[in-house]
């Protein structure tokens, strides 16, 4: 009896307490543009890709053996895959929340909560196979794109005590002006993606002892094109080896440089779709799926991926 008085008394607050989680900075858009255009059905995705090709001479007015321009036209096939999910809730469950409406309670929906917690699954998993892709069902990330350029011979121990500021800038600035030369100096930079440790190192290392001025200052200051420096877990050496892309025992972090628009890469889906509850017994089974593409990577020499040891001895 004491415990259904004191359910009576209880003063309930309005809004629900949920944990906070991560932003899912892939799947949503933020560091790779995302296109809804994937049609129902659709298995793959091909771009057309047209190269030129001929050099003009220069020649006497009258000739008539002048060089001809050439076009070849090929394609680049993406991958679909779908991610699915589950959820359910049972008739009883239903009934009860529809008791306790009726008597003035206010009751968080569980159907609704396990909806949004399998939208939240599929969303997680579709940020990760954005960020590291998938060799077993090909498709590519944005992390590890083969045909991104990267650089993995440095020695340099970013994160080891002595490291002086100075080398720690050229070393940044090295692989931000291999893109521009990569391009022919027709693509910039203009956001570095790093670890949360290199952004850390980057935000409390002074240039030197006479200057107020942070690695970050200095890095945005000599590399003109840079708009954003932009710390994520997903580039640190555990989540790298835990995801395929580096074999365990690596031990190195990576940093991107990229051109972010969807000039140069984006990933292609379909909205989640969310199948209609199918009853067995007590219970409503609900499913739900979001088709997605491997990484469409127009122009991977506007990026580079820049490897390095984490060790500090």
């Amino acid at each position: 009896m004491s415990f259904f008085l004191s359910t009576y008394l209880e003063q309930k607050m309005p809004g629900v307490l949920k944990k906070k989680l991560p932003a899912l900075y892939f799947d949503d858009g933020t560091y790779c543009p995302q296109i809804a255009d994937i049609a129902v059905g659709a298995e793959s995705l091909s771009v057309e890709v047209v190269q030129h090709y001929g050099q003009a001479s220069i020649m006497a007015g009258a000739a008539q053996d002048a060089p001809m321009a050439e076009v070849t036209i090929g394609k680049d096939i993406y991958r679909i895959v779908h991610i699915f999910g589950a959820t359910s809730y049972s008739d009883p469950e239903i009934r009860a929340a529809e008791f306790a409406t009726s008597r003035g309670q206010s009751v968080t929906s569980i159907s609704d909560e396990r909806l949004m917690a399998m939208r939240r699954m599929i969303d997680e998993r579709s940020h990760l196979l954005c960020a590291y892709g998938s060799a077993k069902h090909d498709i590519f990330g944005v992390l590890n794109h083969p045909q991104v350029p990267l650089s993995n011979s440095s020695t340099l121990r970013l994160y080891k005590s002595d490291t002086t500021s100075k080398a720690i800038i050229d070393f940044v600035s090295e692989g931000y002006y291999d893109v521009w030369e990569d391009t022919n100096f027709l693509e910039m930079p203009n956001i570095l993606f790093v670890s949360p440790e290199a952004f850390k190192l980057f935000n409390t290392t002074y240039r030197s002892d006479t200057t107020d001025q942070t690695i970050i200052n200095i890095i945005r200051n000599v590399l003109p094109s840079i708009q954003a420096i932009a710390p994520m877990r997903e580039l640190a050496s555990s989540q790298l080896e835990a995801n395929g892309v580096h074999a365990g025992g690596t031990g190195k972090d990576r940093m991107m440089f990229a051109n972010l628009s969807p000039n140069n890469y984006k990933r292609h889906f379909s909205p989640l779709f969310v199948m209609p509850p199918n009853q067995e017994g007590m219970k409503y089974n609900v499913y739900g799926y979001k088709s997605v593409s491997s990484v469409q990577f127009d122009y991977p020499k506007s990026a580079r991926y820049i490897d390095y040891p984490i060790a500090t001895t």
